[in-house]
């Protein structure tokens, strides 16, 4: 077949854009704010700031209507910022974050002729913010070095951001899809500290398909990978990942909890059949078949679970990340000392084998909240400050509770095991050090919950307090307690109250283990009804 012919009409007109696209369209409205074309599948909004120069006529040959911009790699940054606006039509805008007010963002844009124009843009309108490429020594030489380390791995590039991996395209597209989330939503949070900083390298992300191959990984960086969903390694500057949205770790999950369900109904019908009037093998049949469904439901659920587990630690682990490169944190990392090589060995093993038993103890793992508590964590000036402000990024959206570490600190709150500000602020350096396995886990549900209480209830004062330790090299060395009363405004103790009133106000929230065992639980009475 032939394709149709372009529609042409007397106010069809070709804008040329400063990103280098083309589109011709039939032009319905013009005005200050918007030009809008008409094309057979609806109409098209263009903001003039997107717009070089609009030609009456078709400068667009075939049916398509549409000459995209050249890539990056081919044409180089096509933008005038390093930070830009994709729309939800596809359209970008090249201009400066000036504020965020609610659910909109006021831009800037500087015109040639000298001046401002502000753009205000609903955050519904906007699909992600796309961050400039870093090419840097730095950069080349950590890709030349992943390209070593997995040479079997692909890679794909979108701005600032470069993962390499073994799983197939259809995952790697959810992950991209949780980048653009947290990065745009980590710049519209914490841009008011942003100012005149930039990256200093490309942000790599490598993901693992294979789980064995992410836990024996994680061991030469001295991490226990079996109960982890991954990690951020400043020292390399990338960002390491095990895909718990791939189809083998869903047929390892399946295996693991519930492939033997499935089997013991496939048995008892198995066994019946043959034993009973015909008549009823229907109905048995039936009933076999029903039972296999609500195991598939409470499978499905449970899949769900360590889905959301995959993007709750990757929009953790890329904050540190972001934090990072754009020299907000001066991050280490603590590992583990002395992981023994014979317990990964064993580990990789389980994985290996047909024990059921054995893979169930390691998924458990990566669900316990109870893990975290020897998960080596990031160093920096102010323990909580760095993992607080990782861990606010967590839920979506942003700013709601968090389904993990909302019910440690209402634990911890329960067992009067609440750090002071000036206890919990002692700790400079380090995990939490000499502090015992609860202690440590209930110290990282408060960070979370002092960061999302400041962020809340204090958001300037805070942020100009993340921006004065990000910028004073006596941070860390000093009393810089007093510099977050001074910024905050508030004494230490009306503080401290004014939290813990804070923690009181949420509802009570189950941990997520016990979430996970509901599942089970459902899944045992609905089978008991039959």
């Amino acid at each position: 077949d032939t394709p149709p012919e372009p529609r042409i009409t007397a106010n069809t007109v070709t804008l040329y854009l400063h990103n280098g696209g083309m589109v011709t369209g039939e032009l319905v409205a013009q005005t200050p704010e918007e030009i809008t074309l008409r094309f057979d599948y609806g109409d098209v909004g263009f903001h003039p700031s997107e717009v070089k120069e609009l030609v009456r006529g078709r400068q667009v040959e075939g049916a398509e209507d549409v000459v995209l911009p050249k890539k990056a790699e081919e044409s180089g940054w096509p933008y005038q910022r390093p930070v830009v606006f994709k729309l939800m039509n596809g359209s970008v805008i090249d201009a400066t974050l000036r504020a965020v007010e609610g659910e909109t963002l006021q831009l800037v844009q500087e015109l040639d002729g000298g001046g401002l124009v502000e753009l205000p843009l609903l955050r519904k309108d906007l699909h992600h913010v796309l961050f400039k490429p870093v090419e840097s020594e730095r950069s080349a030489e950590i890709r030349k070095q992943l390209f070593e380390l997995f040479p079997k791995m692909t890679w794909d590039e979108e701005g600032i951001f470069t993962i390499m991996t073994d799983s197939p395209a259809s995952a790697v597209k959810g992950y991209w899809r949780a980048i653009r989330d947290l990065a745009t939503d980590w710049y519209l949070t914490y841009y008011p500290l942003l100012g005149t900083r930039t990256p200093d390298v490309q942000q790599f992300i490598v993901i693992f398909d294979d789980w064995g191959a992410f836990i024996e990984y994680a061991a030469t960086d001295g991490l226990p990978g079996w109960a982890i969903g991954g990690y951020f390694s400043p020292d390399d500057d990338v960002l390491y990942l095990f895909n718990m949205m791939g189809e083998d770790f869903s047929d390892l999950l399946y295996e693991g909890f519930l492939g033997s369900s499935r089997r013991a109904v496939d048995a008892a019908v198995d066994q019946v059949r043959g034993q009973i009037d015909s008549r009823y093998e229907i109905f048995l049949e039936g009933l076999g078949s029903e039972i296999k469904q609500k195991v598939e439901t409470a499978y499905g659920r449970l899949r769900q679970s360590y889905v959301d587990l995959t993007t709750s630690t990757l929009r953790h682990e890329l904050t540190h990340g972001l934090l990072h490169n754009w020299g907000l944190q001066s991050i280490l990392l603590s590992t583990t000392q002395g992981l023994d090589a014979e317990r990964v060995k064993a580990k990789r093993e389980f994985l290996q084998s047909q024990n059921v038993e054995q893979k169930r103890e390691l998924l458990e793992a990566l669900l316990a909240a109870e893990a975290k508590a020897d998960v080596p964590q990031m160093q920096a000036a102010n323990s909580w400050l760095a993992e607080g402000a990782a861990a606010y990024m967590e839920a979506e959206p942003v700013g709601e509770p968090s389904p993990e570490w909302l019910p440690t600190v209402q634990e911890a709150m329960r067992e009067n095991q609440l750090l002071p500000p000036e206890f919990l602020h002692v700790f400079k350096m380090g995990s939490f050090p000499r502090m015992d396995d609860k202690a440590r886990l209930f110290a990282y549900g408060q960070s979370w919950a002092f960061t999302h209480f400041l962020m809340t209830r204090h958001r300037p004062g805070f942020l100009q307090y993340l921006d004065r330790i990000a910028r004073d090299e006596k941070a860390g060395e000093t009393d810089d307690l007093q510099w977050l009363l001074d910024a905050v405004g508030v004494p230490l103790r009306d503080l401290d109250t004014a939290f813990r009133e804070y923690v009181t106000s949420f509802p009570p929230s189950d941990p997520l283990w016990l979430t996970q065992k509901q599942i089970f639980l459902d899944l045992r009475e609905s089978l008991r009804n039959f």
